[in-house]
């Protein structure tokens, strides 16, 4: 395991996760929240692009308790549209426990030597993600992030895990994944 600080400005988050998606057969991300141009940065990443053009699986998950937006929502539903639901599945963590709130944020990707899997406190945010906000101009937030990397029986246990999360998770809301 690796374990990274990231300052205002540095894009380390942003690299891992793009070479972390590099060649991967699959993958999936849930963030507690998410914004338009977080959206546009991840999904305009090289790798995870490649992977979406390739019909190579992603599901992604983001809770709408703060920041989350219509516009965001859209934003989404736009690019399931162009990639075919079969290949970005995304769903919507909504609840009804206020005052809790849906708070993780992690992503994985499954390659045929294992499986990498990135969890931290950036949001799927511009400033989150590390990049540099174009609405506002400001710098990436501080943020710190881990990423593993397991094989074998390793990486399947891993892979089982945050699949069975994911499984019950859409369950508890009524959709088979």
């Amino acid at each position: 395991m690796t374990f990274y600080f990231q300052q205002p400005g540095e894009e380390k988050f942003l690299d891992t996760i793009d070479k972390s998606a590099k060649d991967a057969l699959s993958g999936g991300g849930v963030f507690a929240f998410a914004s338009k141009g977080g959206v546009d940065t991840f999904f305009g990443l090289a790798n995870i692009h490649e992977m979406l053009e390739h019909k190579r699986p992603f599901q992604l998950i983001v809770g709408i308790d703060a920041i989350t937006n219509s516009e965001t929502l859209l934003r989404i539903e736009e690019l399931a549209a162009k990639y075919g639901a079969e290949v970005l599945k995304a769903y919507v963590f909504l609840h009804e426990l206020a005052p809790n709130i849906f708070h993780p944020k992690f992503s994985w990707f499954k390659s045929k030597d294992g499986m990498s899997h990135i969890t931290g406190s950036g949001n799927l945010t511009e400033r989150g993600l590390g990049k540099k906000s174009s609405s506002k101009g400001v710098n990436g937030n501080w943020e710190a992030f881990s990423l593993e990397f397991s094989a074998g029986m390793d990486g399947k246990v891993a892979l089982d895990a945050i699949e069975g999360w994911v499984i019950a998770t859409l369950k508890g809301f009524g959709v088979e994944s």
